[in-house]
């Protein structure tokens, strides 16, 4: 394995007979197979996406797969059942065609693929890096799992639980195992229960999606414990109350509070566990708001009546005027204070300590209540008055709090 130019011989039948090269980097990635006696070609393949990929180490099992570690900056690398689906991101300098002083290109990520034994098809294949440069440069294979070697420079690597942040250059050493599926997802995944918007805020109520999450058919209430079906979140090692596990039509999700704990550090660390079969430590960003609010379908806000509790709707609209009620998540610290996952009461109430602001239809509405909905976790209910001259029809609604806006839904008014 390594990398090659546009006229390396490759096989009929392999994985990747033909490949796109980079003008600034004119060679690709490939894997060669020759026989024992070194007289002919079992297979010989391109390895690579649109951009600069390289191939620096290789192992083979017993059965003849071949496992191979390199580096690339393609976004379209190609990929199979991947532990992580996309790059890390961010730019770095050109260390492959310029060196540290080169010109800035997206930041390399390690990447490991598993080619079956005729090196026709893919088994798995997946990037492994954070958000600087990262290098896969040997292999291992040994009892189903598989060892890669190489230096990362991304303080956000995915790294198992009880290490602490890498400094650059630090050296790579990463085991995965093939024989358990562990929990996948990405950065992206990890969301605001609400608005989907990646990101975390104490309090509040995230949603993860992926893969080997749950084991779970449907939809599970949670019931706010921390164990749910097999099923955990720690957010920087503290256990996360679970609303609810789902897996509908092969999408699976996971909705928790996360913790108050967590704190408001620029990144947190999540795992997923299920069933004893941990997922990698995944970096997320964390704010102290994030406002998402709550829909009835994805475009209107869930929103009620502040007389009687109906539902706004298109045939029971919201009065200039009057005072409705909106649900929401992610605005942070309230007072009086409460414990991880307990529902807010009653008397006294908890109130936001940052007062959000509500837009309708652009116009700024009064806002004489926010803070956790009693009975519920994670869940805040903001009081808003209609302004006297709100557009009629689906006016545009947007919560913001310290600096941070909401998702825009709709609220039909009068």
């Amino acid at each position: 394995t390594g990398a090659a130019g546009p006229g390396f011989p490759v096989t009929p039948g392999a994985f990747q007979v033909t490949a796109k090269f980079d003008p600034a980097f004119p060679v690709k990635g490939y894997v060669t197979k020759i026989d024992a006696a070194a007289t002919a070609v079992v297979y010989s393949t391109f390895l690579g996406g649109s951009s600069q990929d390289s191939g620096s180490g290789i192992a083979v099992d017993s059965a003849g797969n071949a496992y191979v570690t390199g580096s690339t900056n393609s976004s379209d690398f190609p990929l199979l059942r991947p532990l992580q689906a996309k790059l890390g991101g961010g730019t770095c300098p050109d260390f492959i065609s310029g060196g540290d002083i080169g010109p800035l290109v997206p930041c390399f990520d390690a990447f490991i693929v598993k080619l079956n034994p005729a090196g026709s098809a893919l088994v798995y294949s997946t990037y492994f890096g954070g958000n600087q440069n990262d290098l896969g440069n040997a292999i291992a294979v040994k009892n189903g799992s598989v060892y890669i070697t190489g230096v990362t420079n991304s303080p956000d690597i995915p790294i198992t639980p009880g290490f602490e942040t890498l400094p650059q250059g630090t050296v790579l050493i990463a085991a995965i195992s093939e024989t358990g599926d562990a929990p996948l997802s990405t950065a992206g995944s990890i969301t605001n229960a609400a608005s989907y918007v990646s990101g975390l805020t104490p309090g509040g109520i995230a949603t993860i999606f992926g893969a080997n999450l749950t084991s779970v058919a449907g939809v599970v209430p949670g019931q706010l414990l921390t164990v749910v079906s097999g099923t955990t979140v720690a957010i920087n090692g503290l256990a996360s109350p679970i609303v609810a596990l789902a897996n509908v039509g092969g999408v699976e999700q996971i909705n928790f509070i996360v913790p108050w704990e967590a704190g408001y550090a620029p990144t947190a660390q999540v795992v997923v566990t299920n069933n004893n079969v941990q997922g990698l430590a995944i970096e997320v960003p964390v704010t102290i708001t994030q406002p998402g609010i709550f829909t009835s379908d994805g475009v209107h806000a869930a929103a009620q009546h502040g007389s009687g509790l109906a539902p706004v709707t298109a045939s029971n609209p919201a009065k200039p005027g009057e005072t409705i009620v909106l649900y929401a998540t992610g605005l942070g610290p309230i007072l009086p204070a409460l414990g991880d996952g307990q529902p807010a009461p009653a008397n006294p109430l908890s109130t936001t300590v940052i007062p959000p602001s509500v837009q309708i239809g652009a116009l700024t509405a009064n806002v004489p209540f926010s803070g956790l909905a009693p009975g519920f976790a994670g869940l805040y209910q903001v009081n808003a008055t209609v302004p006297s001259n709100a557009p009629s029809g689906a006016a545009d609604l947007v919560v913001t709090s310290a600096g941070n806006a909401s998702q825009t839904v709709k609220l039909f008014v009068q």
